[in-house]
Protein backbone atom coordinates (compact mmCIF):
# COMPACT_ATOMS: atom_id res chain seq x y z
CA UNK A 1 0.00 0.00 0.00
CA UNK A 2 0.92 3.04 -0.92
CA UNK A 3 1.43 6.02 1.67
CA UNK A 4 1.81 10.36 1.18
CA UNK A 5 5.01 11.11 3.34
CA UNK A 6 5.41 14.83 3.94
CA UNK A 7 7.70 16.65 1.91
CA UNK A 8 9.20 18.91 4.93
CA UNK A 9 9.29 17.08 7.89
CA UNK A 10 8.93 13.26 6.36
CA UNK A 11 5.94 12.60 8.75
CA UNK A 12 3.20 10.64 7.33
CA UNK A 13 0.28 11.52 9.18
CA UNK A 14 -1.42 13.69 7.08
CA UNK A 15 -5.19 14.48 6.73
CA UNK A 16 -7.80 15.84 3.91
CA UNK A 17 -9.43 18.98 5.50
CA UNK A 18 -11.44 21.16 3.08
CA UNK A 19 -9.85 19.84 -0.40
CA UNK A 20 -6.25 19.41 0.65
CA UNK A 21 -4.02 16.94 2.24
CA UNK A 22 -2.64 18.66 5.84
CA UNK A 23 -0.19 17.17 7.50
CA UNK A 24 -0.32 16.89 11.20
CA UNK A 25 3.09 17.32 12.49
CA UNK A 26 4.28 20.97 10.58
CA UNK A 27 0.68 22.03 8.88
CA UNK A 28 2.45 21.90 5.30
CA UNK A 29 -0.76 21.71 3.07
CA UNK A 30 -0.87 19.72 -0.10
CA UNK A 31 -3.39 19.97 -2.79
CA UNK A 32 -4.08 16.86 -4.14
CA UNK A 33 -2.03 16.82 -7.23
CA UNK A 34 0.97 17.03 -4.73
CA UNK A 35 -0.10 14.34 -2.58
CA UNK A 36 -0.19 12.02 -5.45
CA UNK A 37 3.48 13.03 -6.41
CA UNK A 38 4.01 12.39 -2.81
CA UNK A 39 2.79 8.66 -2.63
CA UNK A 40 6.35 6.43 -1.58
CA UNK A 41 6.57 2.81 -2.15
CA UNK A 42 9.62 0.92 -1.09
CA UNK A 43 12.98 1.73 -1.15
CA UNK A 44 14.73 4.70 -3.74
CA UNK A 45 18.36 4.77 -4.45
CA UNK A 46 19.52 8.30 -5.12
CA UNK A 47 23.23 8.24 -6.25
CA UNK A 48 25.57 11.43 -6.90
CA UNK A 49 24.14 15.19 -4.93
CA UNK A 50 20.24 16.12 -4.98
CA UNK A 51 19.89 19.61 -4.67
CA UNK A 52 16.38 20.08 -2.67
CA UNK A 53 14.64 23.47 -4.22
CA UNK A 54 12.46 24.34 -1.30
CA UNK A 55 12.44 28.08 -1.75
CA UNK A 56 8.60 27.98 -2.36
CA UNK A 57 7.91 26.92 1.03
CA UNK A 58 10.20 29.38 2.65
CA UNK A 59 8.41 31.71 1.10
CA UNK A 60 5.56 30.20 2.48
CA UNK A 61 6.53 29.68 6.08
CA UNK A 62 7.93 33.51 6.00
CA UNK A 63 4.80 35.34 4.89
CA UNK A 64 2.88 33.40 7.08
CA UNK A 65 6.18 34.26 9.69
CA UNK A 66 5.46 37.83 9.10
CA UNK A 67 1.51 38.11 9.43
CA UNK A 68 2.07 36.41 12.73
CA UNK A 69 4.04 39.34 14.02
CA UNK A 70 2.00 42.03 12.74
CA UNK A 71 -0.57 40.13 14.95
CA UNK A 72 1.92 39.97 17.51
CA UNK A 73 1.45 36.41 17.91
CA UNK A 74 4.50 35.19 19.33
CA UNK A 75 4.04 31.82 19.51
CA UNK A 76 2.98 31.53 15.71
CA UNK A 77 6.19 34.06 14.89
CA UNK A 78 7.98 31.22 16.51
CA UNK A 79 7.05 28.53 14.96
CA UNK A 80 6.92 29.58 11.38
CA UNK A 81 10.41 31.48 11.55
CA UNK A 82 11.61 28.02 13.31
CA UNK A 83 10.24 25.96 9.84
CA UNK A 84 11.78 28.90 7.79
CA UNK A 85 15.21 28.17 9.49
CA UNK A 86 14.97 24.41 9.15
CA UNK A 87 14.59 25.03 5.50
CA UNK A 88 17.90 28.09 5.21
CA UNK A 89 19.78 28.03 8.11
CA UNK A 90 21.61 30.73 7.25
CA UNK A 91 18.31 33.18 6.78
CA UNK A 92 19.27 35.97 9.16
CA UNK A 93 15.89 36.67 9.46
CA UNK A 94 14.60 33.38 10.25
CA UNK A 95 17.60 33.05 13.17
CA UNK A 96 16.55 36.46 14.57
CA UNK A 97 13.13 36.12 15.09
CA UNK A 98 12.35 32.31 15.67
CA UNK A 99 14.36 33.57 18.80
CA UNK A 100 12.51 36.79 19.34
CA UNK A 101 9.47 35.23 19.38
CA UNK A 102 10.05 33.24 22.58
CA UNK A 103 11.77 36.28 24.21
CA UNK A 104 8.39 37.75 23.54
CA UNK A 105 6.14 34.98 24.69
CA UNK A 106 8.64 35.23 28.11
CA UNK A 107 7.51 39.36 28.53
CA UNK A 108 4.19 37.61 30.31
CA UNK A 109 5.97 35.41 32.80
CA UNK A 110 6.78 35.81 35.98
CA UNK A 111 9.45 33.40 35.74
CA UNK A 112 12.01 35.73 35.87
CA UNK A 113 15.43 33.60 35.45
CA UNK A 114 13.58 31.77 32.65
CA UNK A 115 12.59 35.21 31.02
CA UNK A 116 16.41 36.04 30.90
CA UNK A 117 17.64 33.06 29.42
CA UNK A 118 15.39 33.07 26.45
CA UNK A 119 16.79 36.75 26.42
CA UNK A 120 20.32 35.45 26.24
CA UNK A 121 19.46 32.75 23.60
CA UNK A 122 17.72 35.90 21.05
CA UNK A 123 21.28 37.56 22.27
CA UNK A 124 23.51 35.03 21.21
CA UNK A 125 21.66 33.98 17.83
CA UNK A 126 22.27 37.77 16.90
CA UNK A 127 26.01 37.06 17.07
CA UNK A 128 25.92 35.02 13.96
CA UNK A 129 24.18 37.65 11.90
CA UNK A 130 27.84 39.31 10.51
CA UNK A 131 28.69 35.30 9.63
CA UNK A 132 24.96 34.81 7.91
CA UNK A 133 24.93 38.08 5.92
CA UNK A 134 28.22 36.13 3.86
CA UNK A 135 26.19 33.74 2.75
CA UNK A 136 22.40 34.18 2.94
CA UNK A 137 20.51 34.41 -0.42
CA UNK A 138 17.71 36.41 1.08
CA UNK A 139 17.21 40.37 0.92
CA UNK A 140 20.18 41.53 3.59
CA UNK A 141 19.28 44.73 3.48
CA UNK A 142 15.46 44.22 3.96
CA UNK A 143 16.21 41.73 6.85
CA UNK A 144 18.38 43.95 8.93
CA UNK A 145 15.29 46.39 8.79
CA UNK A 146 13.18 44.16 9.90
CA UNK A 147 15.50 43.04 12.85
CA UNK A 148 16.09 46.96 13.39
CA UNK A 149 12.13 47.52 13.72
CA UNK A 150 11.41 44.70 15.90
CA UNK A 151 14.13 45.97 18.54
CA UNK A 152 12.33 49.46 17.75
CA UNK A 153 8.77 47.77 18.89
CA UNK A 154 10.38 45.47 21.97
CA UNK A 155 10.69 48.64 24.19
CA UNK A 156 6.88 49.19 23.95
CA UNK A 157 5.60 46.16 24.28
CA UNK A 158 3.96 45.17 27.64
CA UNK A 159 5.45 42.73 30.18
CA UNK A 160 4.91 41.62 33.11
CA UNK A 161 7.14 42.51 36.19
CA UNK A 162 7.63 42.51 39.95
CA UNK A 163 5.99 45.98 41.23
CA UNK A 164 7.49 45.96 44.86
CA UNK A 165 11.63 45.05 43.36
CA UNK A 166 14.33 47.61 43.98
CA UNK A 167 14.99 49.44 40.96
CA UNK A 168 17.57 47.56 39.77
CA UNK A 169 16.20 43.55 40.90
CA UNK A 170 15.86 40.48 39.11
CA UNK A 171 12.41 41.19 37.91
CA UNK A 172 11.89 45.30 38.04
CA UNK A 173 11.54 47.43 35.12
CA UNK A 174 14.85 48.79 35.46
CA UNK A 175 16.46 45.12 34.67
CA UNK A 176 14.32 44.46 31.95
CA UNK A 177 15.14 47.50 30.14
CA UNK A 178 18.75 46.15 30.89
CA UNK A 179 17.64 42.58 28.79
CA UNK A 180 16.61 44.90 25.58
CA UNK A 181 19.35 47.24 26.11
CA UNK A 182 21.56 44.03 25.62
CA UNK A 183 19.55 43.23 22.55
CA UNK A 184 20.12 46.21 21.30
CA UNK A 185 23.70 46.66 21.66
CA UNK A 186 24.48 43.18 20.16
CA UNK A 187 22.55 44.11 17.19
CA UNK A 188 24.51 47.26 16.87
CA UNK A 189 27.63 45.38 17.41
CA UNK A 190 26.80 42.82 14.29
CA UNK A 191 26.10 46.14 12.26
CA UNK A 192 29.84 47.44 13.02
CA UNK A 193 31.35 44.15 11.78
CA UNK A 194 29.60 44.19 8.38
CA UNK A 195 30.22 47.73 8.06
CA UNK A 196 34.41 46.93 7.87
CA UNK A 197 33.59 44.37 5.38
CA UNK A 198 31.10 46.25 3.33
CA UNK A 199 31.07 49.82 2.78
CA UNK A 200 26.96 49.22 2.14
CA UNK A 201 24.94 52.86 2.56
CA UNK A 202 22.15 50.51 3.44
CA UNK A 203 23.53 48.89 6.10
CA UNK A 204 24.62 52.30 7.31
CA UNK A 205 21.06 53.44 7.22
CA UNK A 206 20.25 50.61 9.94
CA UNK A 207 23.13 51.33 11.89
CA UNK A 208 22.14 55.04 12.53
CA UNK A 209 18.16 53.96 13.28
CA UNK A 210 19.36 51.56 15.82
CA UNK A 211 21.75 54.86 17.23
CA UNK A 212 18.99 56.68 17.09
CA UNK A 213 16.57 54.41 19.53
CA UNK A 214 18.98 54.63 21.96
CA UNK A 215 19.20 58.52 21.57
CA UNK A 216 15.31 58.41 21.60
CA UNK A 217 14.91 56.41 24.59
CA UNK A 218 17.13 58.08 26.82
CA UNK A 219 16.24 61.80 25.99
CA UNK A 220 12.54 60.11 26.94
CA UNK A 221 14.00 58.51 29.94
CA UNK A 222 15.42 62.02 31.03
CA UNK A 223 12.43 63.64 30.46
CA UNK A 224 10.45 61.35 32.64
CA UNK A 225 13.00 61.07 35.69
CA UNK A 226 12.39 65.21 35.42
CA UNK A 227 9.10 64.93 35.51
CA UNK A 228 9.17 62.78 38.53
CA UNK A 229 11.16 65.08 40.21
CA UNK A 230 8.47 67.94 39.83
CA UNK A 231 5.61 65.76 40.74
CA UNK A 232 8.01 64.21 43.56
CA UNK A 233 7.59 60.68 42.28
CA UNK A 234 10.52 58.97 44.22
CA UNK A 235 9.74 55.79 42.61
CA UNK A 236 9.26 56.65 39.26
CA UNK A 237 12.55 58.96 39.60
CA UNK A 238 14.86 56.36 41.03
CA UNK A 239 13.34 54.08 37.85
CA UNK A 240 13.90 56.79 35.43
CA UNK A 241 17.18 57.72 36.03
CA UNK A 242 18.45 54.21 36.35
CA UNK A 243 17.70 53.56 33.20
CA UNK A 244 19.60 56.33 31.73
CA UNK A 245 22.85 55.27 33.49
CA UNK A 246 22.30 52.06 31.92
CA UNK A 247 22.60 53.66 28.44
CA UNK A 248 24.58 56.73 29.35
CA UNK A 249 26.91 55.49 32.30
CA UNK A 250 28.24 59.04 33.01
CA UNK A 251 25.74 61.40 32.93
CA UNK A 252 26.25 63.42 35.76
CA UNK A 253 22.45 63.93 36.13
CA UNK A 254 21.61 60.36 36.31
CA UNK A 255 24.38 59.35 38.25
CA UNK A 256 23.01 62.51 40.94
CA UNK A 257 19.58 61.89 40.96
CA UNK A 258 19.01 58.00 40.80
CA UNK A 259 20.89 57.83 43.83
CA UNK A 260 19.01 61.02 45.52
CA UNK A 261 15.27 59.21 44.30
CA UNK A 262 17.27 56.07 46.69
CA UNK A 263 17.91 58.34 49.59
CA UNK A 264 14.71 59.88 49.42
CA UNK A 265 12.85 56.97 49.21
CA UNK A 266 14.66 55.85 52.33
CA UNK A 267 13.75 58.61 54.67
CA UNK A 268 10.90 57.08 56.52
CA UNK A 269 12.81 54.38 57.40
CA UNK A 270 12.80 54.19 61.55
CA UNK A 271 16.52 52.97 61.58
CA UNK A 272 18.67 56.14 60.75
CA UNK A 273 21.57 53.61 59.77
CA UNK A 274 20.01 52.55 56.31
CA UNK A 275 19.13 56.53 55.48
CA UNK A 276 22.54 57.01 56.49
CA UNK A 277 24.28 54.16 53.92
CA UNK A 278 21.41 55.62 51.39
CA UNK A 279 23.72 58.78 51.71
CA UNK A 280 26.88 57.35 51.61
CA UNK A 281 25.68 56.15 48.16
CA UNK A 282 24.88 59.45 47.08
CA UNK A 283 27.91 61.22 48.40
CA UNK A 284 29.90 58.75 46.87
CA UNK A 285 28.18 59.52 43.21
CA UNK A 286 28.59 63.15 43.80
CA UNK A 287 32.65 62.63 43.88
CA UNK A 288 32.41 61.17 40.65
CA UNK A 289 30.88 64.35 38.82
CA UNK A 290 34.11 65.97 38.23
CA UNK A 291 35.32 63.19 36.17
CA UNK A 292 32.05 62.66 34.36
CA UNK A 293 32.52 66.25 33.50
CA UNK A 294 35.15 65.78 30.91
CA UNK A 295 33.39 62.75 28.89
CA UNK A 296 29.58 63.13 29.31
CA UNK A 297 27.64 64.24 26.20
CA UNK A 298 24.91 66.14 28.15
CA UNK A 299 23.98 70.01 28.59
CA UNK A 300 26.01 70.31 31.56
CA UNK A 301 24.80 73.48 32.45
CA UNK A 302 21.47 72.36 32.66
CA UNK A 303 22.47 69.11 34.62
CA UNK A 304 24.44 71.37 37.25
CA UNK A 305 21.92 73.33 37.97
CA UNK A 306 18.94 70.70 38.22
CA UNK A 307 21.34 69.22 41.28
CA UNK A 308 22.10 72.78 42.80
CA UNK A 309 18.00 72.80 42.85
CA UNK A 310 18.14 68.96 44.17
CA UNK A 311 20.51 69.84 46.80
CA UNK A 312 19.09 73.29 48.04
CA UNK A 313 15.18 71.04 48.82
CA UNK A 314 17.03 68.27 50.81
CA UNK A 315 16.96 69.54 53.93
CA UNK A 316 13.21 70.12 53.43
CA UNK A 317 12.69 66.32 52.62
CA UNK A 318 14.33 65.57 55.85
CA UNK A 319 11.74 67.02 57.35
CA UNK A 320 8.49 66.16 54.86
CA UNK A 321 9.53 62.63 54.71
CA UNK A 322 11.78 62.08 58.12
CA UNK A 323 8.71 59.96 59.31
CA UNK A 324 9.17 60.93 62.90
CA UNK A 325 11.95 59.98 65.52
CA UNK A 326 14.89 57.50 64.36
CA UNK A 327 15.55 54.78 66.37
CA UNK A 328 18.74 55.47 68.93
CA UNK A 329 19.34 58.22 66.78
CA UNK A 330 22.31 59.90 68.63
CA UNK A 331 21.07 63.40 67.94
CA UNK A 332 18.20 65.24 67.30
CA UNK A 333 16.35 65.03 63.82
CA UNK A 334 16.91 68.21 63.21
CA UNK A 335 20.58 68.22 63.82
CA UNK A 336 21.00 64.93 62.06
CA UNK A 337 19.87 66.32 59.34
CA UNK A 338 21.36 69.74 58.89
CA UNK A 339 24.84 67.37 59.68
CA UNK A 340 23.86 65.36 56.88
CA UNK A 341 22.81 68.17 54.44
CA UNK A 342 25.97 70.21 54.71
CA UNK A 343 28.24 67.26 53.88
CA UNK A 344 26.39 66.76 50.78
CA UNK A 345 26.70 70.80 49.93
CA UNK A 346 30.33 70.82 50.50
CA UNK A 347 30.69 67.19 48.45
CA UNK A 348 29.20 69.42 45.88
CA UNK A 349 31.17 72.33 46.06
CA UNK A 350 34.51 70.32 45.98
CA UNK A 351 33.16 68.94 42.64
CA UNK A 352 32.19 72.34 41.89
CA UNK A 353 36.13 73.64 42.46
CA UNK A 354 37.61 70.79 40.60
CA UNK A 355 35.35 71.33 37.29
CA UNK A 356 36.66 75.16 37.82
CA UNK A 357 40.11 74.71 38.06
CA UNK A 358 39.93 72.95 34.49
CA UNK A 359 37.14 74.79 32.54
CA UNK A 360 36.91 78.34 33.37
CA UNK A 361 33.38 78.50 32.81
CA UNK A 362 31.23 81.47 34.17
CA UNK A 363 28.06 79.07 35.16
CA UNK A 364 30.54 76.93 36.89
CA UNK A 365 31.64 80.34 39.16
CA UNK A 366 27.98 81.43 39.52
CA UNK A 367 27.00 77.94 40.56
CA UNK A 368 29.66 78.00 43.60
CA UNK A 369 28.75 81.26 44.68
CA UNK A 370 25.12 79.77 44.89
CA UNK A 371 25.99 76.69 46.91
CA UNK A 372 28.41 78.73 49.11
CA UNK A 373 25.37 81.38 50.03
CA UNK A 374 23.15 78.80 51.22
CA UNK A 375 26.20 76.47 52.61
CA UNK A 376 27.16 79.03 55.61
CA UNK A 377 23.85 79.69 57.05
CA UNK A 378 24.12 76.56 59.94
CA UNK A 379 24.73 77.30 63.65
CA UNK A 380 25.70 73.55 63.78
CA UNK A 381 26.99 73.75 67.83
CA UNK A 382 23.91 75.84 68.65
CA UNK A 383 21.40 73.62 66.91
CA UNK A 384 23.19 70.31 67.96
CA UNK A 385 22.65 72.37 71.59
CA UNK A 386 19.25 73.66 71.44
CA UNK A 387 18.05 70.67 69.57
CA UNK A 388 16.54 72.56 66.71
CA UNK A 389 17.25 75.35 64.26
CA UNK A 390 13.82 77.16 64.67
CA UNK A 391 13.59 78.25 68.30
CA UNK A 392 14.37 81.73 70.27
CA UNK A 393 18.02 81.41 70.94
CA UNK A 394 19.00 80.30 67.55
CA UNK A 395 16.89 83.03 65.98
CA UNK A 396 18.74 85.23 68.04
CA UNK A 397 21.68 83.87 67.33
CA UNK A 398 21.56 84.08 63.26
CA UNK A 399 20.24 87.26 63.30
CA UNK A 400 24.06 88.06 65.10
CA UNK A 401 25.74 86.48 62.58
CA UNK A 402 23.85 88.27 59.63
CA UNK A 403 23.41 91.58 60.96
CA UNK A 404 26.73 92.02 62.92
CA UNK A 405 29.43 89.06 62.10
CA UNK A 406 28.99 89.52 58.33
CA UNK A 407 29.12 93.32 58.45
CA UNK A 408 32.82 92.88 58.90
CA UNK A 409 35.76 91.38 56.66
CA UNK A 410 37.15 89.40 59.96
CA UNK A 411 33.80 88.58 61.13
CA UNK A 412 33.19 87.15 58.08
CA UNK A 413 36.38 85.32 58.27
CA UNK A 414 35.16 83.91 61.65
CA UNK A 415 32.05 82.67 60.12
CA UNK A 416 33.90 80.89 57.34
CA UNK A 417 36.41 79.40 59.44
CA UNK A 418 33.44 77.99 62.35
CA UNK A 419 31.47 76.50 58.84
CA UNK A 420 34.83 74.63 58.04
CA UNK A 421 35.44 73.65 61.57
CA UNK A 422 32.18 72.88 63.29
CA UNK A 423 30.39 70.62 60.99
CA UNK A 424 32.93 67.92 62.09
CA UNK A 425 32.54 68.98 65.59
CA UNK A 426 28.85 68.39 65.79
CA UNK A 427 28.95 65.13 63.75
CA UNK A 428 31.53 63.03 66.20
CA UNK A 429 30.37 64.93 69.40
CA UNK A 430 27.35 66.27 69.05
CA UNK A 431 25.32 63.83 70.40
CA UNK A 432 27.32 63.70 73.57
CA UNK A 433 25.75 65.08 76.82
CA UNK A 434 29.10 66.72 77.68
CA UNK A 435 29.39 68.55 74.60
CA UNK A 436 25.94 69.98 74.87
CA UNK A 437 26.63 70.74 78.52
CA UNK A 438 30.22 72.34 77.94
CA UNK A 439 28.35 74.85 74.94
CA UNK A 440 24.79 75.51 77.11
CA UNK A 441 26.41 77.95 79.63
CA UNK A 442 28.08 79.83 76.99
CA UNK A 443 26.04 80.36 74.70
CA UNK A 444 22.44 80.93 77.13
CA UNK A 445 24.75 83.96 78.27
CA UNK A 446 25.09 85.25 74.62
CA UNK A 447 21.77 85.23 73.91
CA UNK A 448 20.70 86.66 76.77
CA UNK A 449 23.28 89.30 75.94
CA UNK A 450 22.03 90.05 72.74
CA UNK A 451 18.39 89.45 73.79
CA UNK A 452 18.85 92.38 76.36
CA UNK A 453 20.97 94.85 73.63
CA UNK A 454 17.77 94.29 71.33
CA UNK A 455 18.78 91.52 68.78
CA UNK A 456 14.91 89.80 68.53
CA UNK A 457 14.18 85.67 69.63
CA UNK A 458 10.91 85.83 67.09
CA UNK A 459 11.17 83.63 63.93
CA UNK A 460 13.79 84.63 61.28
CA UNK A 461 14.35 83.86 57.79
CA UNK A 462 18.37 84.05 57.10
CA UNK A 463 20.07 86.59 54.49
CA UNK A 464 21.89 86.02 51.56
CA UNK A 465 25.37 87.11 51.71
Amino acid sequence: MKKISCEMCGSSDLIKQDGVFVCENCGMKYSLEDAKKMMIEGTVEVKGTVKIDNSAFVKKYLENARRAYDKEDWEEVEKYYNMVEQNSPNNMEAVFFSSFGKAMLALTDSEYYKREQKFNVLKNSISVINDYYEVTSEDKEDSLRRIAAAIKKMYSIDYVYAVAANSTEVGSQVWQVQLFNNVRDAFLIELKQILKKHNDTNVKEVEEKIIKIAYDFLQESIEKGRQAYVNTHWKELEKYYSIVLQNAPDNMEAIFFSSFGALILSLNDPDYKNIEQKFNILKKSISTLHDCYEITSEDKKTALTQIVSAIAKIQSYFTKYGGGKKDNLPYSENTWGTILFMELKKAFIVELDLMYKKHDDAYLKELKSSMRKFTYGYCYIATAVYGSYDCPQVWTLRRFRDNTLAATWYGRTFIHVYYAISPTLVKYFGHTEWFRKMWRGTLDRMVNELNNEGVPNTPYNDLIW
